[in-house]
């Protein structure tokens, strides 16, 4: 049976793996400085710190990839905000730039946690109807709800966002 790296079980492996990646000092030196034997040293570095090193990369991705899920996550909690203000406010436009917004994040969300693969093609829909059925809880304005009902049917039917 093997016995295990004596740098690997030093109390001190990580100011060694740091000395090792930096290179400012000879193998030599860190063994004289830790009280190790050259050959482990040496074959720590060839053998551990490659690893070692794999797996700080993929613990600073993961950090990295949950900052910027965060990021995407604030993204949306802002459009959805947005479009509130907007639907509050009767700016239309606004309202319908910032659903299309809040599509764009849903997708990237769902890229970014695996649920499609990049590159995939994503068809979120949501019907004329559903959505007046949606803003009638919000908006008691007759005369805006019956605005914004013919311009999704327009949207629907292949129209432009004026």
């Amino acid at each position: 049976m093997p016995q295990p790296c004596k740098v690997c079980t030093h109390k001190d492996c990580s100011k060694i793996n740091k000395e090792l990646t930096q290179q400012t000092r000879t193998i030599s030196d860190i063994a004289r400085r830790y009280g190790l034997p050259w050959d482990s040293v040496k074959r720590h570095k060839k053998y551990h710190l490659p690893k070692a090193l794999k797996k700080a990369k993929e613990v600073k991705e993961v950090a990295q990839a949950d900052s910027l899920l965060d990021q995407v996550k604030m993204l949306q909690t802002k459009s959805l905000s947005i479009m509130k203000r907007a639907e509050r406010e009767g700016d239309l436009r606004i309202a319908l730039t910032a659903i299309r917004e809040a599509r764009g994040n849903l997708e990237l969300l769902a890229k970014l946690m695996g649920e499609i693969e990049t590159g995939q093609q994503v068809v979120i829909q949501v019907m004329v109807p559903q959505i007046i059925q949606i803003l009638m809880h919000e908006i008691k304005d007759v005369s805006l709800l019956k605005r914004i009902s013919r311009k999704l049917e327009s949207l629907e039917e292949g129209g432009e966002l004026e």
